[in-house]
């Protein structure tokens, strides 16, 4: 990676001398910028290798059921000699995004909830996800403006990663029943 990453790094600083942040990478001797290479490359791998969440395949949900939403994760063990953040608790963040924003669906973390007002009731996650690597979002009594796209966040120290999952919602409110003529049983 450092020996990949020193190339671009010449090539930026001879093409652009003035660059203030390679002015003072040029000070340094090549050992040392090799060094300050390698320590980059192995941070980013590091993280990178820690803490995933699996991708998911978008869900489907009928009005009125209950859909699950996946979020499976895992968390290697620091390597040896680095610090380890083990006895950091998960924090665990479900978000609705619409337009630009998010709206919290669900937050959990050292046995503390909270939940959207949207939501209350109505979703719930897996008391031990951390034990399991599961923290795969339940939504009952499906609602037509259920549907739309979701991330999950896991977060663990200073770390995190996020995958985001699309619900789409199908069937018929009641009263649109009651508008069609449909019987419905009672």
């Amino acid at each position: 990676c450092a020996k990949r990453l020193l190339p671009v790094l010449w090539l930026k600083y001879s093409v652009s001398m003035e660059a203030e942040h390679l002015s003072v990478v040029s000070k340094l001797p090549a050992d040392d910028i090799l060094t300050f290479l390698s320590s980059i490359c192995f941070l980013l791998a590091d993280s990178a290798r820690r803490m995933r969440v699996e991708r998911s395949s978008p869900v489907r949900g009928s009005l009125a059921e209950q859909v699950v939403l996946p979020c499976y994760f895992s968390i290697l063990p620091a390597p040896t000699g680095s610090s380890s953040t083990s006895t950091t608790a998960l924090r665990i963040k479900w978000t609705k995004l619409v337009g630009d924003e998010e709206m919290i669906v669900i937050v959990t973390q050292n046995g503390f909830l909270k939940i959207g007002p949207e939501f209350k009731g109505r979703v719930s996650i897996p008391s031990h996800f951390e034990d399991v690597g599961d923290a795969s979002l339940t939504i009952e009594r499906l609602r037509a403006s259920d549907a739309g796209a979701y991330r999950c966040e896991v977060m663990h120290g200073i770390e995190d990663t996020q995958e985001s999952v699309s619900l789409k919602v199908s069937g018929q409110s009641f009263s649109m029943q009651i508008m069609k003529g449909i019987h419905v049983p009672g």
